[in-house]
């Protein structure tokens, strides 16, 4: 499955997992930018919940920006 940041923050969008996710610079880091653990947390779900991945918690720790996201999605899904 190839997706794009466009593809993930529009899911990200969807599931309410954060208000304005198109805001975000996709190479920073999402913590660096204002998103809280919470918020993560609710990423990592939209994520799991809409590309049908799982996100082990090691692998989690190393995600913390978009692009970070849209490969691993691309990684597992493929």
């Amino acid at each position: 499955m190839s997706i794009s940041v466009e593809t993930l923050t529009a899911a990200l969008k969807k599931s309410k997992a954060l208000k304005n996710p198109e805001r975000l610079d996709p190479a920073r880091p999402l913590p660096a930018q204002g998103v809280d653990s919470l918020e993560m947390v609710s990423i990592y779900l939209a994520v799991e919940e809409n590309f049908d991945i799982k996100i082990p918690d090691e692998d989690a720790n190393a995600l913390i920006t978009l692009n970070d996201l849209v490969a691993y999605v691309e990684k597992k899904s493929g």
